[in-house]
């Protein structure tokens, strides 16, 4: 009787410490388990604060592609304009020379025929055709 009672004994002792280790076991997860839920929310509100900079940075760099293409745009317009005013002022400048060129013999002629006559006649440089141009002095 004595030997079953220590043979139970051991047993129950041999269960007792499995248990006791197992309990160990538990309690070791169990704060391990705790750690990590600590970490898993620093690193979640770190992620929730990069992903809010993110979509900021990304807001911003849209803004400023719209505005970029709005500049493209106006520049665009603006060159149009620039264009259209450059070939208007070609035509009219077209046209002051040919009323010009048509009108300056004239003026030159007028010009010799209120000057004195003189024998002489020499060659002047005319400012708005660019050529010499006969001159009675």
């Amino acid at each position: 009787m004595v030997k079953l009672y220590s043979e139970k004994r051991a047993d129950l002792e041999e269960q007792q410490l499995h248990l006791n280790v197992g309990l160990g076991k538990i309690a070791e997860t169990v704060e391990q388990v705790e750690e990590m839920q600590k970490s898993l929310a620093v690193k979640s509100q770190e992620l929730r604060a990069k992903n809010e900079a993110a979509n900021a940075k990304l807001k911003q760099m849209v803004k400023d592609q719209q505005e970029a293409e709005k500049k493209k745009v106006e520049s665009q317009e603006i060159q149009v304009a620039l264009e259209k005013q450059t070939k208007e002022i070609e035509a009219k400048r077209r046209d002051v020379m040919a009323d010009l060129a048509q009108v300056e013999p004239a003026v030159i002629e007028a010009q010799n025929d209120a000057r004195p006559t003189s024998a002489s006649c020499r060659y002047v440089k005319c400012s708005w055709l660019g050529v010499d141009a006969p001159v009675r002095v």
